[in-house]
């Protein structure tokens, strides 16, 4: 268990994004600090810009769209 940090945060969501927001700390390493349960971790304040917009994305890219 961590103690104490400035600078964490901690984020609660559903596995899904709990597995994507896993998969950008293995390829830019800083951002997930401790995993906690299921649905939540410990991030690293200062990259929360960074997670939010890359989840952002790969939500925008597997978002289905009906044709007019």
């Amino acid at each position: 268990m961590p103690r104490a940090q400035k600078g964490l945060l901690l984020v609660e969501c559903d596995p899904t994004v709990k597995q994507l927001i896993l998969n950008l700390d293995e390829r830019s390493p800083g951002i997930v600090i401790e995993e906690i349960d299921d649905e939540r971790l410990l991030v690293n304040e200062s990259r929360l810009d960074q997670v939010k917009a890359e989840i952002e994305r790969r939500l925008e890219e597997n978002t289905y769209q009906l044709a007019p």
